[in-house]
Protein backbone atom coordinates (compact mmCIF):
# COMPACT_ATOMS: atom_id res chain seq x y z
CA UNK A 1 0.00 0.00 0.00
CA UNK A 2 2.69 2.48 0.83
CA UNK A 3 6.39 2.87 1.41
CA UNK A 4 7.34 3.21 5.05
CA UNK A 5 8.91 6.53 5.97
CA UNK A 6 9.86 7.77 9.47
CA UNK A 7 8.74 11.20 10.62
CA UNK A 8 11.40 13.92 10.59
CA UNK A 9 9.68 16.42 12.89
CA UNK A 10 12.12 17.66 15.49
CA UNK A 11 9.30 18.61 17.83
CA UNK A 12 7.69 15.15 17.78
CA UNK A 13 8.92 14.16 21.23
CA UNK A 14 7.55 17.39 22.71
CA UNK A 15 4.16 16.83 21.10
CA UNK A 16 4.01 13.24 22.22
CA UNK A 17 4.80 14.23 25.78
CA UNK A 18 2.07 16.86 25.72
CA UNK A 19 -0.49 14.35 24.55
CA UNK A 20 0.67 11.59 26.85
CA UNK A 21 1.48 9.29 23.96
CA UNK A 22 4.54 8.00 25.75
CA UNK A 23 2.38 5.32 27.32
CA UNK A 24 1.96 3.81 23.88
CA UNK A 25 5.40 2.19 24.17
CA UNK A 26 6.49 3.43 20.78
CA UNK A 27 9.87 1.75 20.54
CA UNK A 28 10.55 3.81 17.42
CA UNK A 29 13.25 2.49 15.13
CA UNK A 30 14.00 4.02 11.78
CA UNK A 31 17.16 2.25 10.59
CA UNK A 32 16.87 0.57 7.23
CA UNK A 33 13.42 1.96 6.40
CA UNK A 34 12.72 2.75 2.78
CA UNK A 35 12.22 6.29 1.51
CA UNK A 36 8.82 7.43 0.26
CA UNK A 37 8.14 8.13 -3.38
CA UNK A 38 8.15 11.70 -4.62
CA UNK A 39 4.54 12.57 -5.35
CA UNK A 40 2.65 15.58 -6.53
CA UNK A 41 1.01 17.59 -3.81
CA UNK A 42 -2.44 18.26 -5.24
CA UNK A 43 -4.33 21.25 -3.91
CA UNK A 44 -7.33 20.95 -6.20
CA UNK A 45 -9.84 19.83 -3.55
CA UNK A 46 -8.99 22.84 -1.37
CA UNK A 47 -10.67 26.20 -1.66
CA UNK A 48 -10.96 28.97 0.88
CA UNK A 49 -14.05 28.67 3.01
CA UNK A 50 -15.31 29.41 6.47
CA UNK A 51 -14.95 25.71 7.23
CA UNK A 52 -11.17 26.00 7.01
CA UNK A 53 -10.69 28.38 9.94
CA UNK A 54 -8.28 27.21 12.58
CA UNK A 55 -9.31 26.53 16.18
CA UNK A 56 -7.56 24.73 19.02
CA UNK A 57 -7.58 20.97 18.83
CA UNK A 58 -8.44 19.13 22.07
CA UNK A 59 -5.54 17.38 23.70
CA UNK A 60 -5.55 13.63 23.51
CA UNK A 61 -6.08 11.75 26.72
CA UNK A 62 -4.76 8.26 26.16
CA UNK A 63 -6.06 5.45 28.30
CA UNK A 64 -3.49 3.09 29.71
CA UNK A 65 -2.62 0.34 27.21
CA UNK A 66 -1.76 -3.21 28.18
CA UNK A 67 1.53 -3.44 30.05
CA UNK A 68 4.52 -4.60 27.99
CA UNK A 69 4.59 -8.34 27.75
CA UNK A 70 1.06 -8.73 29.12
CA UNK A 71 -0.49 -9.56 25.78
CA UNK A 72 0.31 -13.13 24.90
CA UNK A 73 -0.38 -15.00 21.69
CA UNK A 74 -3.29 -17.41 21.68
CA UNK A 75 -2.23 -20.83 22.96
CA UNK A 76 -1.39 -23.27 20.22
CA UNK A 77 -4.37 -25.30 19.15
CA UNK A 78 -6.93 -22.80 20.45
CA UNK A 79 -8.96 -20.28 18.55
CA UNK A 80 -11.01 -17.26 19.39
CA UNK A 81 -14.62 -16.91 18.28
CA UNK A 82 -15.27 -15.17 14.99
CA UNK A 83 -15.33 -11.39 14.98
CA UNK A 84 -18.13 -9.63 16.80
CA UNK A 85 -21.38 -9.34 14.87
CA UNK A 86 -21.17 -6.52 12.36
CA UNK A 87 -23.58 -3.61 12.94
CA UNK A 88 -26.13 -2.35 10.46
CA UNK A 89 -24.08 0.74 9.82
CA UNK A 90 -20.37 0.59 9.13
CA UNK A 91 -17.74 3.27 9.66
CA UNK A 92 -16.22 2.42 6.26
CA UNK A 93 -19.51 2.62 4.35
CA UNK A 94 -19.62 5.10 1.48
CA UNK A 95 -16.66 6.89 -0.08
CA UNK A 96 -13.34 7.24 1.72
CA UNK A 97 -9.79 8.40 1.18
CA UNK A 98 -6.46 7.32 2.66
CA UNK A 99 -4.16 9.89 4.23
CA UNK A 100 -0.48 8.98 4.25
CA UNK A 101 1.68 12.07 4.83
CA UNK A 102 -0.68 14.44 6.63
CA UNK A 103 1.41 17.59 6.08
CA UNK A 104 1.38 17.09 2.30
CA UNK A 105 -2.35 17.70 1.94
CA UNK A 106 -4.07 20.96 2.74
CA UNK A 107 -0.81 22.17 4.31
CA UNK A 108 -1.61 19.89 7.23
CA UNK A 109 -4.67 21.96 8.20
CA UNK A 110 -7.18 19.49 9.64
CA UNK A 111 -10.07 21.93 9.16
CA UNK A 112 -9.23 22.38 5.46
CA UNK A 113 -8.88 18.62 4.97
CA UNK A 114 -12.23 17.90 6.56
CA UNK A 115 -13.95 20.71 4.63
CA UNK A 116 -12.58 19.32 1.35
CA UNK A 117 -13.63 15.81 2.30
CA UNK A 118 -17.14 17.04 3.03
CA UNK A 119 -17.42 18.94 -0.26
CA UNK A 120 -16.33 15.90 -2.22
CA UNK A 121 -18.82 13.53 -0.62
CA UNK A 122 -16.45 11.53 1.58
CA UNK A 123 -17.93 9.67 4.53
CA UNK A 124 -14.73 8.41 6.13
CA UNK A 125 -10.99 8.95 6.27
CA UNK A 126 -8.25 6.40 6.85
CA UNK A 127 -5.49 8.32 8.68
CA UNK A 128 -2.01 6.90 9.19
CA UNK A 129 -1.21 6.16 12.85
CA UNK A 130 2.17 4.50 12.30
CA UNK A 131 3.86 1.19 11.59
CA UNK A 132 5.48 -1.67 13.43
CA UNK A 133 8.84 -0.10 12.54
CA UNK A 134 8.18 3.53 13.41
CA UNK A 135 5.74 3.00 16.26
CA UNK A 136 2.76 5.34 16.62
CA UNK A 137 4.75 8.26 15.29
CA UNK A 138 1.86 9.80 13.34
CA UNK A 139 -0.84 9.28 15.94
CA UNK A 140 -0.84 13.08 16.62
CA UNK A 141 -2.26 13.53 13.09
CA UNK A 142 -5.14 11.23 13.97
CA UNK A 143 -5.74 13.07 17.24
CA UNK A 144 -5.68 16.42 15.43
CA UNK A 145 -8.33 15.57 12.86
CA UNK A 146 -10.58 13.24 14.89
CA UNK A 147 -12.86 15.76 16.69
CA UNK A 148 -13.01 18.02 13.61
CA UNK A 149 -14.04 15.14 11.35
CA UNK A 150 -16.66 13.95 13.83
CA UNK A 151 -18.14 17.45 14.00
CA UNK A 152 -18.61 17.22 10.22
CA UNK A 153 -20.13 13.73 10.40
CA UNK A 154 -17.05 12.02 8.95
CA UNK A 155 -15.66 8.80 10.43
CA UNK A 156 -11.97 8.38 11.20
CA UNK A 157 -10.24 5.00 10.93
CA UNK A 158 -6.56 4.98 11.88
CA UNK A 159 -4.43 2.63 9.78
CA UNK A 160 -1.29 0.89 10.90
CA UNK A 161 1.16 -1.16 8.84
CA UNK A 162 1.39 -4.42 10.79
CA UNK A 163 4.68 -6.17 9.95
CA UNK A 164 4.05 -9.06 12.41
CA UNK A 165 7.71 -9.35 13.40
CA UNK A 166 6.54 -8.82 16.98
CA UNK A 167 2.79 -9.47 17.17
CA UNK A 168 2.74 -8.64 20.89
CA UNK A 169 4.06 -5.15 20.21
CA UNK A 170 1.61 -4.75 17.31
CA UNK A 171 -1.22 -5.68 19.65
CA UNK A 172 -0.16 -3.16 22.31
CA UNK A 173 -0.12 -0.33 19.81
CA UNK A 174 -3.43 -1.35 18.23
CA UNK A 175 -5.13 -1.53 21.62
CA UNK A 176 -3.67 1.83 22.66
CA UNK A 177 -5.13 3.52 19.58
CA UNK A 178 -8.52 1.91 20.08
CA UNK A 179 -8.61 3.00 23.73
CA UNK A 180 -7.41 6.56 23.11
CA UNK A 181 -9.67 9.47 24.03
CA UNK A 182 -9.36 12.83 22.26
CA UNK A 183 -11.59 15.37 23.94
CA UNK A 184 -14.31 12.76 24.36
CA UNK A 185 -13.86 11.33 20.85
CA UNK A 186 -12.79 7.77 20.05
CA UNK A 187 -11.67 6.43 16.70
CA UNK A 188 -14.35 4.68 14.65
CA UNK A 189 -12.34 1.56 13.89
CA UNK A 190 -8.85 0.32 13.11
CA UNK A 191 -7.40 -0.74 9.77
CA UNK A 192 -4.70 -3.40 10.03
CA UNK A 193 -2.63 -3.12 6.86
CA UNK A 194 -1.18 -6.64 6.66
CA UNK A 195 0.71 -7.21 3.44
CA UNK A 196 3.08 -9.79 2.00
CA UNK A 197 6.73 -10.79 2.57
CA UNK A 198 7.60 -8.66 -0.47
CA UNK A 199 6.79 -5.59 1.65
CA UNK A 200 8.73 -6.91 4.64
CA UNK A 201 5.84 -8.50 6.50
CA UNK A 202 6.58 -11.68 8.44
CA UNK A 203 3.36 -13.20 7.22
CA UNK A 204 1.94 -16.46 8.54
CA UNK A 205 -1.51 -17.69 9.52
CA UNK A 206 -0.36 -18.23 13.11
CA UNK A 207 1.12 -14.76 13.56
CA UNK A 208 -1.87 -13.06 11.97
CA UNK A 209 -4.32 -15.11 14.03
CA UNK A 210 -2.43 -14.42 17.25
CA UNK A 211 -2.50 -10.71 16.48
CA UNK A 212 -6.23 -10.39 15.84
CA UNK A 213 -7.24 -12.81 18.60
CA UNK A 214 -5.22 -10.87 21.19
CA UNK A 215 -6.72 -7.56 20.03
CA UNK A 216 -10.17 -9.11 20.36
CA UNK A 217 -9.47 -10.15 23.95
CA UNK A 218 -8.54 -6.58 24.93
CA UNK A 219 -11.12 -4.65 22.89
CA UNK A 220 -13.81 -7.15 21.82
CA UNK A 221 -16.15 -4.48 20.44
CA UNK A 222 -13.60 -2.73 18.22
CA UNK A 223 -14.41 -2.45 14.52
CA UNK A 224 -11.36 -4.13 12.97
CA UNK A 225 -10.71 -3.86 9.23
CA UNK A 226 -8.28 -6.19 7.47
CA UNK A 227 -6.43 -4.53 4.57
CA UNK A 228 -4.97 -7.37 2.47
CA UNK A 229 -3.53 -7.49 -1.04
CA UNK A 230 -5.94 -7.99 -3.92
CA UNK A 231 -6.91 -11.68 -4.19
CA UNK A 232 -5.56 -13.08 -7.44
CA UNK A 233 -4.11 -16.34 -8.71
CA UNK A 234 -0.82 -15.60 -7.00
CA UNK A 235 -1.87 -14.22 -3.59
CA UNK A 236 -4.53 -16.84 -2.85
CA UNK A 237 -1.76 -19.46 -2.80
CA UNK A 238 -0.20 -18.09 0.38
CA UNK A 239 -2.16 -15.21 1.92
CA UNK A 240 -4.32 -16.30 4.91
CA UNK A 241 -7.60 -14.91 3.59
CA UNK A 242 -9.36 -17.58 5.65
CA UNK A 243 -8.80 -15.31 8.67
CA UNK A 244 -11.06 -12.58 7.24
CA UNK A 245 -13.99 -13.73 9.48
CA UNK A 246 -11.97 -12.77 12.56
CA UNK A 247 -12.24 -9.15 11.42
CA UNK A 248 -15.39 -7.04 11.10
CA UNK A 249 -14.74 -6.03 7.50
CA UNK A 250 -12.19 -6.36 4.73
CA UNK A 251 -10.77 -3.64 2.48
CA UNK A 252 -8.72 -5.34 -0.26
CA UNK A 253 -6.18 -3.23 -2.12
CA UNK A 254 -7.60 -3.41 -5.63
CA UNK A 255 -4.79 -1.68 -7.50
CA UNK A 256 -5.55 -2.72 -11.04
CA UNK A 257 -2.43 -1.58 -12.88
CA UNK A 258 -2.71 -2.96 -16.42
CA UNK A 259 -5.84 -5.00 -15.60
CA UNK A 260 -9.27 -3.60 -16.36
CA UNK A 261 -10.44 -1.99 -13.09
CA UNK A 262 -13.91 -3.55 -13.31
CA UNK A 263 -12.44 -7.00 -13.83
CA UNK A 264 -9.95 -6.64 -10.97
CA UNK A 265 -12.72 -5.44 -8.66
CA UNK A 266 -15.13 -8.18 -9.68
CA UNK A 267 -12.54 -10.90 -9.06
CA UNK A 268 -11.53 -9.53 -5.65
CA UNK A 269 -15.05 -8.95 -4.34
CA UNK A 270 -16.36 -12.27 -5.67
CA UNK A 271 -13.54 -14.17 -3.98
CA UNK A 272 -13.95 -12.43 -0.60
CA UNK A 273 -17.73 -12.80 -0.45
CA UNK A 274 -17.31 -16.39 0.74
CA UNK A 275 -16.14 -15.06 4.13
CA UNK A 276 -19.38 -13.18 4.74
CA UNK A 277 -17.87 -9.94 5.91
CA UNK A 278 -18.59 -6.44 4.57
CA UNK A 279 -16.24 -5.53 1.71
CA UNK A 280 -14.98 -2.04 0.88
CA UNK A 281 -12.26 -2.17 -1.81
CA UNK A 282 -9.39 0.31 -1.91
CA UNK A 283 -8.97 1.78 -5.38
CA UNK A 284 -6.00 3.29 -7.18
CA UNK A 285 -5.39 6.97 -7.87
CA UNK A 286 -1.59 6.83 -7.81
CA UNK A 287 0.90 6.37 -10.63
CA UNK A 288 1.96 2.72 -10.77
CA UNK A 289 4.69 3.44 -13.32
CA UNK A 290 7.55 3.36 -10.78
CA UNK A 291 6.39 -0.13 -9.75
CA UNK A 292 6.46 -1.46 -13.29
CA UNK A 293 2.82 -0.72 -14.06
CA UNK A 294 1.33 1.67 -16.61
CA UNK A 295 2.76 5.18 -16.41
CA UNK A 296 0.59 7.98 -15.15
CA UNK A 297 -2.29 8.23 -12.74
CA UNK A 298 -5.53 6.40 -13.63
CA UNK A 299 -8.16 8.19 -15.66
CA UNK A 300 -11.49 9.35 -14.30
CA UNK A 301 -13.10 6.62 -16.43
CA UNK A 302 -11.01 3.94 -14.70
CA UNK A 303 -11.94 5.27 -11.28
CA UNK A 304 -15.61 5.28 -12.28
CA UNK A 305 -15.43 1.69 -13.54
CA UNK A 306 -13.87 0.63 -10.22
CA UNK A 307 -16.62 2.30 -8.17
CA UNK A 308 -19.43 1.08 -10.42
CA UNK A 309 -18.29 -2.54 -10.24
CA UNK A 310 -17.74 -2.40 -6.48
CA UNK A 311 -21.24 -0.99 -6.03
CA UNK A 312 -22.78 -3.53 -8.40
CA UNK A 313 -21.11 -6.37 -6.49
CA UNK A 314 -22.60 -5.26 -3.18
CA UNK A 315 -19.60 -3.56 -1.57
CA UNK A 316 -20.55 -1.31 1.34
CA UNK A 317 -18.21 1.38 0.07
CA UNK A 318 -14.85 2.20 -1.50
CA UNK A 319 -11.78 4.25 -0.69
CA UNK A 320 -8.69 5.39 -2.57
CA UNK A 321 -4.94 5.32 -2.07
CA UNK A 322 -4.12 8.08 -1.52
CA UNK A 323 -5.15 11.69 -1.05
CA UNK A 324 -1.71 13.10 -1.81
CA UNK A 325 -1.52 11.12 -5.06
CA UNK A 326 -4.96 12.18 -6.29
CA UNK A 327 -5.69 14.51 -9.20
CA UNK A 328 -8.61 16.90 -9.81
CA UNK A 329 -10.28 14.45 -12.22
CA UNK A 330 -10.27 11.78 -9.51
CA UNK A 331 -12.07 14.06 -7.09
CA UNK A 332 -14.68 14.95 -9.68
CA UNK A 333 -15.32 11.27 -10.45
CA UNK A 334 -15.66 10.46 -6.75
CA UNK A 335 -17.94 13.41 -6.04
CA UNK A 336 -20.41 12.77 -8.89
CA UNK A 337 -20.64 9.00 -8.56
CA UNK A 338 -24.23 8.35 -7.41
CA UNK A 339 -23.62 5.19 -5.39
CA UNK A 340 -23.51 5.15 -1.57
CA UNK A 341 -25.23 8.47 -1.16
CA UNK A 342 -26.04 9.37 2.43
Amino acid sequence: MYIDKPSKKLLLSILLSATNIASFAFGITVAGERKAQNVDVVAAPFTASADATTSPTPKAKVLKPPAPGSVSPAPKGTSAPAAAAVPRTYPIAGKGMWIYEFQRIGRGDAHAIVAAAKRNGLTHLYVRAGTSRSGLNTWPDVARILPIAHAAGIKVIPWFFVYLHNPTSDVRRTVAVLRADVGGHRVDGFAADIETPAEGTRLSSLRMRNYIDAVRRWVPDAFMVLVPPRPNRYTIRFYPYHLVPRFNAVAPMVYWGSVDPARATAEAVSYLKRYRRPIAPVGQVYDMGPEGGPKGRPSAHAVHRFMAEAHRRGSIGVSFWSWQHSAPWHWNAIRVFPGWKK
